[in-house]
């Protein structure tokens, strides 16, 4: 069993009393969206929802970008979703697509990026840094330009 199969295992779904009522099709995305569906119809967001689906999400994932598509797929709260499974995702696959840390890194003005680039060199491995860079020389050069 993996990490993050024994974390889901930890606290059963709602109206379960034991993780011994669970088969592996209650492991599913669709069977776990049916339950709790309307819960989110009805704009009611709670961590013990998140959480869990969260979970499913990057269980079903084959890599990055597929558990934060499994994650807004559900809609609900999906932003607090997707950075659930995005970290969780991250850190199983060790590796976010280059397109996807570039696309963000675009919508950041130049002086967030100095933040992100000094929170990347004291806090992360600095394998974000070099994107960074570039991404600040872009943006540099457009101010320039205007």
């Amino acid at each position: 069993m993996d990490k993050s199969t024994a974390v889901f295992m930890l606290y059963p779904p709602p109206g379960m009393e034991s993780m011994g009522q669970l088969n592996s099709t209650d492991l599913s995305i669709t069977s776990f969206v049916r339950v709790s569906k309307s819960s989110f119809v009805q704009s009611v967001t709670l961590c013990q929802q998140s959480v869990p689906e969260s979970i499913i999400c990057f269980l079903e994932s084959e890599n990055f970008e597929d558990a934060l598509r499994n994650a807004i797929s559900l809609g609900g709260d999906a932003d607090t979703q997707a950075a659930i499974a995005g970290s969780i995702a991250e850190a199983f696959y060790n590796e976010i697509p280059l397109e996807m840390i570039e696309f963000a890194l675009s919508r950041l003005s130049f002086h967030l990026l100095e933040i992100v680039k000094r929170y990347s060199i004291q806090f992360l491995d600095s394998k974000y840094v070099n994107i960074i860079e570039e991404m600040m020389t872009i943006k540099e050069k457009s101010l320039e330009e205007i």
